[in-house]
């Protein structure tokens, strides 16, 4: 995993393109509207659907809080295909 800390910053107030960098395994939720869920460090990341082309395609919210929206998948992302649970050492990405 590619973390990075920022003294005195939490990781939803870190500028959108440093977590577009990061290095991050999501896992399908089963949900329409966040289909993508990752355990990030303590953090859990959440990726939204919305209303496209009116809005970005994607937005990213760790711990529930937005950091913003994006249109394209980043290549350090991946996705990993069928849900898994999210809590626990082995699902830290």
């Amino acid at each position: 995993m590619n973390e990075r800390v920022i003294r005195g910053t939490t990781q939803a107030q870190v500028p959108l393109e440093e977590h577009l960098r990061t290095r991050v395994e999501w896992h399908q939720t089963g949900d329409a509207i966040e289909p993508w869920r990752s355990q990030v460090g303590p953090n859990q990341w959440t990726l939204r659907i919305n209303d496209f082309p009116d809005e970005h395609l994607y937005t990213l919210s760790i711990n529930g809080r937005t950091v913003g929206g994006f249109d394209d998948w980043p290549p350090e992302w991946a996705k990993v295909s069928s849900p898994e649970r999210l809590h626990g050492p082995d699902h830290v990405s």
